[in-house]
């Protein structure tokens, strides 16, 4: 029976250790998109005022948005691996990565319109531009893989809500 007992022990401790490392890797995956992310808002940013380009300043503050998101995951992951509260900081996490979907959404369609109804002049293209949207496409793709499968494993939700958030940008710069 004792014996019973502890390979039950073991195997609830062998499930922690295994959930601990895939937040581990759930954290630097997320921490490195921040990374990314912010390079890439500055970068765009930047590139955008240079060359005058409304769709490169849209992308930079996308990636605000981005940040925001990323920041909402990394509390969650955090709060969820000290505290143990992963229903509650994971609906949470859930309703915040939403509004930021929703801000994006509404930035997109007055972005979109502004431009259709001429409110805006239509964006020129830029070869800082360009090169920012092919490497955050190698990149972004790269760290996608990653958190898709880390989520899946972990059975994160909040993990695979923000997601499609890093893939639905404007690619016209």
């Amino acid at each position: 029976m004792i014996a019973s007992a502890s390979a039950g022990g073991d195997a609830l401790t062998q499930e922690f250790s295994y959930k601990n490392r895939l937040r581990r890797q759930a954290l630097t995956l997320v921490w490195i998109g921040e990374g990314w992310n912010l390079l890439e808002t500055v970068v765009a940013l930047w590139a955008g005022a240079r060359a005058g380009s409304i769709a490169l300043m849209a992308y930079g503050l996308d990636g605000m948005i981005e940040l925001f998101a990323g920041g909402v995951l990394i509390w969650h992951l955090n709060r969820e691996w000290e505290d143990g509260h992963e229903k509650a900081g994971e609906r949470k996490a859930l309703r915040l990565v939403g509004v930021t979907f929703f801000l994006l959404a509404v930035y997109i369609f007055v972005q979109s319109s502004a431009t259709l109804m001429g409110w805006l002049e239509e964006p020129r293209e830029s070869v800082a531009g360009i090169a920012l949207v092919v490497a955050s496409a190698l990149v972004m793709t790269w760290l996608y893989l990653g958190k898709m499968r880390t989520a899946r494993r972990l059975g994160s939700a909040a993990l695979r809500a923000l997601l499609p958030l890093e893939n639905c940008r404007p690619l016209k710069t």
